[in-house]
Order: C-alpha cells, then sequence, then structure tokens
C-alpha cells in the first residue's frame, strides 16, 4: 500500500479522515505563485500506539513536472520599431498564451482579408514562428507552414493567442497582409499585451527533509524541470529511519499518523506530480522487555506474559529462546498438573505428619524392574507464616510409609508461599520402576502448611495419603468426615539419561494448546542446551489484536515442559503493518 502524502495545511480531522479512507491523497504539489516558494508535505504511515519502535525499509518518492497554466505579471512589452509589439521575459519560460489588443480591420482595399496575428523572434530578421490562416503546404508529405497556433476572439480588438508551448524569452507579435509565407508584410499597427499566460515549470526545484529541525537537503534540480526530464526518484530510506525513531518517541496518543515532513521549493510557479510514494515501514514491540527473561520450567505450567497495543493484530512475530536443560525429568507416573488451582489438602505441623504415595515409571523406553533414579521432589504446600518443612522419602510396607530411605529434605518456607516447591537429593535416590510406591512424608520443624490435594483423582488411583500424629511410629487414614479423600499433588523427577533426550516446550493459551512444541526446529548448541528461532502461531497474534483497551495490554500464555529446564526468552519481537494492524 503506497503511503499517505498530504498537506501539513490540513487539520487533524482532515488527515483522520485520510487514514480512515474517506478522503484520497494530493498527489500534485502546485507552487500558485509566479514566483513559486515552499509547500510543506508529509509522507506518513498510520500512527499505532503502544509500538517499541519503527524500522523504515524504503522511502522513496518518484516525481515529474507537471505542466500548469500560470498567469504572470513579470514581462515586459514595448512597440516594435517594424510594427507589433515586443514581448519579453525576465527568464527563457514556455509561452502558452498572450491576450492583445489592436486594430484588426482589413487595410485597403476594400474587402481585403483581415490581417494576419505572426509571432516571429526578436530581431531585425527574427523568422516567423506562427502566424494565423491557412498557407498552402509544399508538398502532400509536409505539414502546413507556421501553424499550431490559434485566436480566439475576445471582443473589442481584444485576441487571446494560444501557442503550442514554445520556449524562449523574447518575441515579437505583430499584424501582418499577405498570402504567403513569402510575402507577409508588416503593418504599421500598435499591438498591446494584456495578458500573458506561461505552461509553468518548476525552477531550482528541491526536496528538504525535516526543514524546521535540522534540514537535510535531499534532492535539487538547479535548472528548469520540464516533463520530458522524465520521473525523477529519490530515496533516503536511511534519513526517514532516523526521523520516524525520533517522531514515535514524542508521538501522542491521538496522532493519526507518523510523518516525515518534505519542504519542496521553486524558484517560479509550476507544480510537480508524484508519481510514486513509497514509505514501507513496520512498528515493533518487544512483547517480554527489551531484555532477556529465564523462565524456570519444572513440571508446571509457567506463564509467559506477552505486553502488546491491545486491538491491533501483529503481522508476524520473530521469537528466540534457549533451554538449558537441567538434567532431571517429570516421572512418566507423575501426571501434569491441573490448570484448576487446588482448593483443599491435609494440614501438616511439627506433630501431625502426611504422606502421600507415588509410583515410579520407568525412564523410556525401559521396562518396569528397571532402576530409576529419582533426583527431585515436589509438592503444592501453602504457609500464612513462616515455616521450616522437612519431607522425607520412605519404603512402602504393607500399603503404609515404611523406613526413612533417603537424608530428610529441609526447606525454609517464607509467610505467604503457595504453590510448587522443589526438594533436589544431594545424591539421586535409586528406585526399582514398576513395583511398589515410595512415599513423601511431609512434617515441620516449626510452624504449620497445607498441603493441597489434586481436583481430580490420578489415573491410575495411588495409594492414597496417609497422616500420623506420633510422630510417624504409626499411619492411619485421613479422617473422611473432613471430605472425600484425594490424592496430595506432588511430582517425582528423575535423572535423565545421557545424554538426554531433546526437550519439548508447550505452548497454551489456557487449556488449548496453540503449539505443541515450541522447540521444534532447534538447534544443539550442547547435549543441555537448545536455541530456537521460530515465530508465534496466527492463533496467537488473533488472541493479541482480541484484547480490549488502549495501549498496551497484558496477555498470558502458559509454557509446560516434563523436563526440567531453564528457558531463555532472548526476544519475542512482534511486528506490525501500518495499514492492515487495524482492520486485523
Amino acid at each position: 500500500m503506497q503511503a499517505l502524502f498530504y498537506s501539513l495545511s490540513l487539520s487533524g480531522a482532515q488527515v483522520a479522515r485520510l487514514v480512515a479512507g474517506f478522503a484520497e491523497p494530493e498527489d500534485l504539489v502546485k507552487f500558485p505563485e509566479e514566483d513559486g516558494g515552499d509547500v510543506d508535505q508529509a509522507l506518513a504511515v498510520p500512527f499505532l500506539a503502544g509500538m517499541d519502535a519503527i524500522v523504515v525499509t524504503e522511502a522513496r518518492i518518484v516525481l515529474r513536472a507537471y505542466p500548469q497554466d500560470l498567469d504572470i505579471e513579470r514581462y515586459t512589452h514595448s512597440a516594435n520599431a517594424q510594427g507589433g509589439v515586443s514581448l519579453s521575459l525576465p527568464d527563457p519560460a514556455r509561452l502558452r498564451k498572450v491576450e492583445i489588443n489592436s486594430d484588426f480591420t482589413p487595410p485597403p482595399p476594400a474587402g481585403s482579408k483581415p490581417p494576419r496575428v505572426v509571432v516571429r523572434a526578436p530581431g531585425a530578421g527574427g523568422v516567423p514562428l506562427f502566424a494565423t490562416g491557412a498557407f498552402a503546404s509544399p508538398g502532400p508529405m509536409f505539414p502546413a507552414p507556421l501553424g499550431g497556433m490559434t485566436v480566439d476572439d475576445l471582443g473589442g480588438g481584444r485576441r487571446l493567442l494560444t501557442l503550442p508551448s514554445v520556449l524562449g524569452k523574447a518575441w515579437v507579435i505583430q499584424l501582418a497582409s499577405g498570402t504567403g509565407t513569402n510575402d507577409l508584410t508588416p503593418l504599421a499597427r500598435p499591438v498591446s499585451v494584456e495578458r500573458v499566460v506561461l505552461e509553468a515549470l518548476p525552477r531550482n526545484l528541491a526536496v528538504v527533509l525535516a526543514p524546521d529541525a535540522g534540514a537535510l537537503m535531499l534532492w535539487q534540480n538547479p535548472d528548469v524541470l520540464p516533463p520530458e526530464s522524465g520521473a525523477q526518484e529519490i530515496s533516503f530510506a536511511p534519513l526517514a529511519q532516523k526521523h520516524l525513531t525520533a517522531a514515535l518517541a514524542s508521538a501522542a496518543s491521538g496522532d493519526a499518523t507518523l510523518p516525515v515532513p518534505l519542504r519542496f521549493h521553486s524558484d517560479s510557479g509550476g507544480a510537480v506530480e508524484i508519481v510514486t510514494r513509497s514509505l514501507v515501514a513496520e512498528y515493533q514491540v518487544n512483547a517480554v522487555g527489551a531484555e532477556p527473561i529465564t523462565l524456570a520450567l519444572r513440571g508446571d505450567f509457567t506463564k509467559l506474559v506477552l505486553a502488546a497495543p491491545a486491538t491491533l493484530r501483529p503481522a508476524r512475530s520473530a521469537l528466540k529462546i534457549t533451554a538449558k536443560l537441567l538434567g532431571r525429568e517429570l516421572n512418566a507416573a507423575s501426571p501434569e498438573p491441573t490448570l484448576v488451582p487446588p482448593s483443599a489438602g491435609l494440614r501438616v505441623g511439627v506433630e501431625r505428619w502426611v504422606a502421600a504415595a507415588s509410583n515410579v515409571a520407568p525412564r523410556a523406553p525401559a521396562a518396569p524392574g528397571s532402576v530409576v533414579e529419582v533426583a527431585s521432589v515436589r509438592v503444592f504446600v501453602a504457609c500464612a507464616a513462616a515455616v521450616e518443612a522437612v519431607l522425607e522419602l520412605r519404603t512402602d510396607v504393607a500399603g503404609s510409609p515404611g523406613e526413612v530411605a533417603a537424608a530428610p529434605l529441609v526447606a525454609q518456607l517464607a509467610a505467604g508461599t503457595y504453590g510448587w516447591q522443589e526438594l533436589e537429593l544431594p545424591v539421586p535416590l535409586k528406585v526399582v520402576s514398576g513395583n511398589a510406591p515410595i512415599w513423601l512424608a511431609l512434617r515441620t520443624n516449626k510452624g504449620e502448611l497445607h498441603w493441597f490435594a489434586n481436583p481430580a483423582p490420578s489415573t491410575p488411583p495411588s495409594a492414597g495419603s496417609r497422616v500420623s500424629i506420633d510422630r510417624g511410629a504409626t499411619w492411619g487414614l485421613p479422617n473422611p468426615e473432613l471430605g472425600p479423600a484425594a490424592e496430595q499433588l506432588l511430582q517425582l523427577f528423575h535423572v535423565s539419561a545421557d545424554p538426554p533426550p531433546p526437550p519439548r516446550v508447550r505452548l497454551q493459551r489456557s487449556a488449548t494448546v496453540v503449539v505443541d512444541d515450541l522447540l521444534r526446529a532447534a538447534q544443539a548448541k550442547s547435549p543441555v542446551e537448545y536455541t530456537a528461532e521460530t515465530a508465534l502461531p496466527a492463533a496467537v497474534h488473533a488472541v493479541l489484536a482480541a484484547q480490549p483497551g488502549e495501549g498496551k495490554a497484558d496477555t498470558e500464555l502458559l509454557l509446560f515442559s516434563r523436563s526440567a529446564l531453564d528457558l531463555v526468552v532472548e526476544s519475542l519481537t512482534l511486528s506490525y503493518d501500518p495499514f492492515t494492524a487495524r482492520a486485523g
């Protein structure tokens, strides 16, 4: 789509109508005064609020002279010694029309034809250029001599001569008699010039960028620019980039356009036609900020918040990410967490211990009975005050917690903690997969916390939860009067294979999967580090465009991976077409 082009004298409402498509751009720059002057125009794109940058790939105008009939006053005329009048201009120009006044009555003898009007070159021997009345052609392949001028009778001795844009600086206009080109004789009759019209062309035409703020000359033609000179191209993308970057930083939310101001100057009247006007630019938004961010993916849904202009659809996006594997994966027996925040669970304290069983699946592609090394465990807890929590991994004895299998894991939880807490084993615990479950027993050394339960039962069902009120000496079932039986929220992570398998990172909008693997096209920098340069799908672009409001709005997406990793979002750039972002 061509750039907007308009006069800087337009009101804000008029510019807004132009942007909305209710008015057509004016592609003719006119210099209506005889001495030319300055005309201030704008080459612009629609303004979009909430953008961080603008990138210009092309800024170009192509112009050519556009002839305009222009009445002038800067001319002189005086009686010619051989009859008629001498007409002079201060500079060479194309004579288009001359209004004269004289006596056009036929000379004696009576009944002869009215005198001819002759325009000739100046000087005593100036040859005739044009004459009224038909002359015989010298041959069938030759035009009639001295043709091309027409005369309109305006009454009262006034005649309007219209010429075919003859270039010159001086002419002689006479009345003459004669029947052929060889016997034209000037008549001693006075002729006065009442009006002169030129086919005006710009002289010393110049185009200046940002004339009121560090003007830069983009193009200049010191002479007259005739139409036959053809199209003149002016390209200035780097300068437009610099100017629009500064203009974006100072733009107001009510602006209709982001303009590049251009001043057209001519020393004479005339006009230029803008054949092509091009300002190819796109706005950009750093949707996650200017600096990289690191997201900890630990088997839960991790928020990725995009800050993007509301109601505007990106034309494209560019996402650059790096995944750094931590050497452990969510065990297949640990299901993905629910999107629904848990609201119920069991109370845990110094005297009240809670244990929950977890099956252990083999690491793919190994079979049940293979040894799995448990690297860490996660529990979903909350506490109102600061708590020192202790987690023990225990064996299974007849469906209840047995002996402690590894050194207790201690975590300091701050007041107001709510969510998943991961505790890493200093030395991985070797467990035979597919056999009896292992038990996670949670207690505190000080304070009290809540260990939340899964709102939905696991598949396959686990061994359930146990409660001890005698510091782990005996274990019983939770009191059914407190609510239906539920399984505590927990996860097991096992040590990854060496080398670890390539990670998969899923992108969701709530429960809807929009990209099943962001790292599908990733390149391995090392066995534990992968980089990918990709794009968000059109579905995410549509979600961003559907956000209501003004300015930037936050859109929350979810990331999930069964591999424990740090995902570095190095950049996420959203690009917007100035002309189609709103329409989209």
